[in-house]
């Protein structure tokens, strides 16, 4: 059997390849390819949970557990019931642990599978900071700052030495969220050419999915935290969503929130990590362009033009704040 590996990373893509892969799930497993429901499960089996989400939520029990067992049985079920069949398994968690028992779930499917296939998707280590505290970060009731502070800057290399440790000989492409880097117009196109998928009438959007409330809102509702029962919780962009589009004030990106000097502190302290991916996958594209290349738009930048921008979104927030607040109290309420 062939696996095919897109181990995360979180925030670079993940959740729109893997809407596309719960979009299309029936129609590849008609055409030998598996993609796992949460429990691990495939369509016809027994305890498939259709249209459900990647197999995340499988692997962090095993995680918690510490315990292979269930992957074994699992393992040993394809084998017997899809020998001729390629796996297809899309879940981030695979990537923030490599050693102890996360090591031992990637030794397993080496010890499974000779022929693997690795599609590990990157992006500037700034963005992906700013991008996991406007969807986690801030409900924990912390600052932009104070998140940066707190949490990894992911190592890439590291990941990508750990993947090439555990398995035998695996192809691994290591791709850049750039677009001198994606092969065709856009993320799945880019994954579909990489993975060698027949041409099939799949349907999908190119769209990324998870779109970003404003940071300005994120740093309102910091202060609110004790709305959400943990930092999973995507209740607040759904309600904006829901009514405000993501055409709304509450969804302006604001140039300028994370300054340009933090922004290089970080990418540059993992300098020599981008450095070795740059020279050993991607060594085509400019290393300046991939990972400071969007630094750019600071350039051209005014300070009065930031600040007007900041200033309005601080303004209709001030604006609805207690209307905001008592809406969210009244939806939150409703989950508790």
């Amino acid at each position: 059997m062939k696996l095919i590996l897109h181990p995360g990373h979180a925030k670079c893509g993940s959740t729109t390849i893997q809407r596309f892969l719960r979009i299309n799930r029936d129609l590849l497993f008609k055409n030998d390819v598996l993609v796992p429901d949460l429990n691990f499960r495939f369509p016809g089996e027994r305890g498939f949970v259709v249209n459900s989400e990647s197999p995340r939520k499988f692997f962090r029990e095993i995680m918690e557990s510490v315990d292979l067992s269930k992957l074994v049985e699992r393992l040993n079920f394809l084998k017997r019931s899809h020998p001729d069949k390629t796996l297809l398994i899309s879940a981030e968690n695979l990537t923030v642990a490599l050693a102890g028992i996360g090591k031992g779930i990637h030794s397993l499917l080496s010890d499974f599978f000779e022929d693997v296939h690795i599609v590990y998707y990157i992006r500037p280590q700034d963005t992906y900071m700013l991008s996991s505290w406007q969807q986690w970060g801030y409900k924990s009731g912390v600052s932009l700052n104070e998140f940066c502070v707190k949490n990894n800057i992911p190592d890439y290399s590291g990941v990508v030495r750990s993947l090439k440790s555990i398995y035998s000989k695996p192809r691994i492409d290591v791709v850049p969220l750039n677009k001198n880097a994606l092969l065709g117009d856009g993320l799945i196109s880019d994954f579909l050419k990489r993975v060698s998928f027949p041409k099939l009438d799949f349907t999908y959007s190119n769209d990324l999915a998870n779109v970003s409330l404003s940071p300005v809102l994120c740093d309102f509702l910091s202060n609110y935290n004790f709305l959400f029962k943990d930092h999973h919780e995507n209740y607040a962009e759904d309600y904006i969503l829901r009514y405000l589009n993501d055409k709304s004030v509450f969804f302006e990106r604001v140039d300028g929130y994370f300054n340009k000097e933090e922004r290089l502190k970080i990418l540059n302290s993992r300098s020599e990590s981008n450095r070795f991916l740059h020279n050993h996958f991607f060594s085509e594209l400019s290393f300046q362009d991939v990972f400071y290349g969007h630094l750019s738009c600071f350039d051209n930048l005014k300070l009065d033009e930031y600040e007007f921008k900041y200033q309005e979104i601080s303004e209709a927030l001030n604006v609805r704040r207690i209307y905001v607040y008592s809406i969210f109290s009244r939806f939150f309420s409703r989950f508790r």
